[in-house]
């Protein structure tokens, strides 16, 4: 599966957030283990190892996930910047074998559209 750089980006926030809720409802889980001793014999005598388990591989998976998605995304960004300067050397190559008649014209046309754009703004409130 193919993630793009956009959707890594927003799971890695998806994942974030939702350890950070994960691990605010955690702390009032313990409090709550630590002020009620029925709960306390039910989670650490009881079911010991259902819970330490638990406990522990959601905070491992919350690591683990978050490590790939930013590995990704960072993958991604280095995509980008290489694909924008490769852009940029491709557009200055057009340009350099383009015929500077055309390139004087293009320029002169652009040129005609900004101040336009100018004066409309301007012009408007």
């Amino acid at each position: 599966m193919q993630l793009t750089m956009e959707s890594t980006v927003k799971w890695r926030y998806r994942v974030k957030l939702t350890e950070k809720v994960y691990y605010i409802c955690l702390m009032i889980f313990g409090f709550a283990v630590y002020k009620s001793p029925s709960l306390l014999a039910l989670v650490i005598y009881d079911h010991t190892v259902f819970s330490i388990t638990f406990f522990s591989l959601s905070i491992i998976l919350f690591s683990v996930a978050g490590y790939y998605l930013e590995k990704r995304s960072r993958k991604s960004e280095t995509q980008v910047r290489k694909l924008k300067e490769k852009l940029k050397d491709a557009k200055r190559l057009l340009i350099s074998e383009m015929d500077p008649v055309l390139v004087e014209a293009l320029k002169e046309i652009i040129k005609a559209d900004m101040k336009n754009d100018i004066e409309r703004l301007r012009n408007s409130d």
